[in-house]
């Protein structure tokens, strides 16, 4: 459960690039319309166009499963452990590093320095840079850069315990009672939700 909740997390972070990625070949294909006498769309383009649309559905499907989790593993008191508490950092800047490492440099990679990248350039470029980041990401156990998180209310916490870390996802204000004891609901061995 522990790879697999990281992994469809980690997918889900690259849900704002994808739709980024779609709009962006959305009106590609309307100004070549537009401006082309007989414009058909070619096999590069459908490989392009089925690929971002598989992976922004893949994304989608991935935040949808991993909120669910969530929310079913908060409300039915599953899997309920105590720690003590070492300290509480709520990881809050994070998200804007993200985008603006990760997200802005897809409009560099777009515009490129003729002006213009081929839709396979920028499906490649993304698909390379996306794969990098995921890769990066889930060694590194980064998880709590997720916007998509952040606009259902969700704060990460970063908990350090008697017993380790443990990143903690929750919609409260995350604190421990007076003998720094916190309960937690485990999503896995390294990931909980407090309630």
């Amino acid at each position: 459960m522990s790879r697999v909740f990281k992994f469809f997390l980690i997918i889900s972070l690259f849900l704002p690039l994808w739709i980024c990625v779609t709009i962006v070949y959305f009106f590609s294909i309307i100004d070549n319309y537009q401006n082309i006498q007989n414009y058909t769309i070619n096999v590069q383009d459908w490989i392009c166009i089925g690929g971002v649309i598989f992976l922004l559905v893949f994304s989608i499907i991935s935040i949808a499963w991993c909120l669910s989790k969530v929310r079913k593993i908060s409300k039915r008191n599953y899997n309920q452990s105590t720690y003590v508490v070492c300290d509480i950092v709520k990881m809050k800047n994070y998200t804007t590093d993200f985008l603006a490492t990760f997200i802005l440099p897809f409009f560099a990679f777009y515009t490129g320095l003729s002006g213009t990248y081929t839709q396979v350039g920028v499906f490649i470029v993304c698909l390379i840079y996306s794969s990098s980041v995921a890769i990066l990401y889930f060694k590194n156990k980064i998880l709590f850069t997720n916007v998509i998180f952040e606009l259902f209310k969700y704060s990460f916490y970063e908990v350090k315990t008697t017993r380790g870390t443990l990143l903690v996802l929750s919609k409260k204000e995350l604190s421990c009672d007076e003998e720094k004891k916190i309960q937690v609901n485990l999503i896995s061995n390294e990931i909980a939700t407090f309630n």
